[in-house]
């Protein structure tokens, strides 16, 4: 019997009962006609020429051929048809129907196809002639969580930035660096609707601006919400779909998350998101009183002057003449994520500009830098004032990441 899971499809749109044989040309496998009554809210007895559903079934079947005999573009989507031949009336629900799909060409694009569907007496019922299915390159992490978000992450753990943060068992950090095939059309419509709420969705349509706006909004989402289920089912063996958790902001501008329907035992931890160049990172950990988890990350690149005398105090560049060499430029990125971290993790941002936070003190041989909130944050945490607070920089590859729990140190 042919495993349903292996696709994406509703219940109406399962058709495929059993995979016969497969080989290199073509595979062989059942179908079920689906009861076409509930396909229309207007009438339970449409007036169909022919059967959409059992036609699709038919193409499902080039799906586990493809994931069988193809190392990569295993993917495939329907976009094309010849022509539709048909040699006989729709077939009555719950006939099972033999169908032989013929594989006619593969190229790096597309695969062509010719499908046919034979009924119980042995009759050809319909021809899908060259039937051309579009290729889709996706990773393997975009493959899995595709077809069962529930189980699998389309993020990955990165523990870089969660290695010196005390009491690391409680937080957890996902990384997301998408490839094109994330940001085709098709894909980031399917996405948006596999991670996100109602709510959520309404927000993605309003953004305003390039599609740029919308994939860092969607990714950055998306690498929260697998950083929360991460460690939901790490403490609580519970497993949540990603459109169950809804991310807000609270009246600061900070993230949060919360789980829609509210019936789960389960708390949420606290969350930090970060994108740059298309990347885009998130800590959600279980904070004590008193700590606020923040995130950063740039990639490194040489900052111009002119940046730098805009971004840091007189007393910040002497700071950084301190670090020798081409580190320097390393240091620069160092310095602005840490601000960046600790602006996030207060959720004010770098009100009245960079200068709203100093960095005090480095530390090359670890990493930390130790931040002083200005006069602007001071107000809004006066038990912070004056205090320095602890950041961990790190570099890793051509990325500087900063993390925090604005701890005191």
């Amino acid at each position: 019997m042919y495993d349903q899971k292996m696709m994406f499809h509703g219940p109406r749109f399962q058709g495929v009962v059993s995979l016969d044989r497969s080989g290199e040309n073509g595979i062989l496998g059942h179908l079920e006609v689906r009861p076409r009554t509930d396909l229309f809210q207007s009438t339970r007895a449409p007036d169909l020429l022919t059967d959409p559903v059992l036609l699709d079934a038919a193409s499902q079947l080039l799906c586990p051929w493809a994931a069988e005999h193809l190392d990569a573009g295993y993917v495939i989507f329907p976009f094309r048809l010849s022509a539709l031949e048909i040699y006989g009336p729709i077939p009555p629900a719950s006939e099972r129907i033999r169908c032989e799909v013929e594989i006619v060409q593969v190229s790096p694009r597309d695969i062509h196809a010719t499908m046919s569907l034979f009924g119980q007496n042995g009759h050809l019922l319909y021809r899908l002639v060259n039937c051309q299915e579009m290729r889709f390159f996706w990773p393997r992490e975009l493959y899995n969580f595709c077809r069962f978000p529930k189980e699998y992450f389309l993020s990955t753990p990165w523990e870089t930035p969660i290695l010196r943060l005390a009491e690391r068992e409680n937080f957890v950090c996902q990384s997301l660096n998408p490839t094109a095939e994330h940001t085709r059309v098709i894909t980031m419509r399917s996405l948006v609707h596999t991670i996100l709420c109602r709510s959520e969705r309404q927000a993605w349509v309003k953004i305003r601006g390039s599609g740029i706006r919308q994939a860092e909004w969607l990714f950055g989402r998306a690498a929260a919400k697998d950083a929360v289920r991460r460690l939901v089912k790490e403490h609580y063996g519970t497993a949540i779909f990603p459109a169950d958790v809804e991310i807000g902001h609270d009246q600061d501008g900070r993230p949060f998350a919360s789980l829609l329907g509210g019936g789960d035992s389960a708390i949420l931890p606290s969350i930090s998101i970060a994108h740059s160049d298309g990347r885009a990172v998130a800590i959600a950990g279980y904070c004590r009183e008193g700590q606020y988890v923040g995130i950063d990350i740039e990639r490194l690149r040489p900052r111009q002057e002119g940046f730098q005398g805009i971004a840091f105090s007189n007393d910040e560049l002497t700071l950084l003449d301190s670090v020798a060499g081409s580190v320097r430029d390393e240091w620069v990125t160092r310095f602005w994520c840490a601000k960046e971290a600790v602006a996030k993790a207060l959720g004010k941002g770098l009100v009245g500009g960079p200068r709203s936070l100093t960095v005090w003190r480095l530390d090359a041989a670890t990493g930390t830098v130790k931040v002083v909130l200005g006069q602007t944050l001071a107000r809004g945490y006066p038990e912070l004032a004056g205090a320095a607070l602890v950041v961990y920089t790190a570099r890793e590859d051509d990325w500087v990441v900063a993390s925090t729990l604005c701890e005191l140190g």
